[in-house]
């Protein structure tokens, strides 16, 4: 196996599986449902505060009416998405 030039997985398996033997490497834990809801929350809300920050700027420099009439609606969508998401994270932290 060491040494040698081959290229497949069950080589690659082996050799890492060897690696870990000798480093006495640990498995990790599995990531639970908990963490993995969580992180999706969390990307939502960032990307929504990157948008609010984005339309935002816009509403400053925009001068037609009906435009500056649809950023500011917009904007207030993507403010209550930002609330319900605070709430959704907020929420496992309250029932302790």
């Amino acid at each position: 196996m060491c040494g040698t030039r081959t290229k497949t997985y069950a080589v690659d398996a082996r050799i890492l599986a060897r690696m870990g033997a000798a480093l006495n490497l640990e498995p990790d834990a599995p990531v639970s449902e908990n963490q993995l809801v969580l992180r999706d929350l969390q990307l939502a809300r960032t990307a929504l505060v990157k948008e609010c920050s984005r339309l935002r700027n816009r509403s400053h420099v925009q001068v037609n009416p009906i435009l500056k009439l649809q950023l500011k609606a917009r904007l207030t969508l993507v403010e209550l998405q930002l609330a319900e998401l605070d709430t959704e994270i907020a929420a496992p932290f309250r029932q302790r």
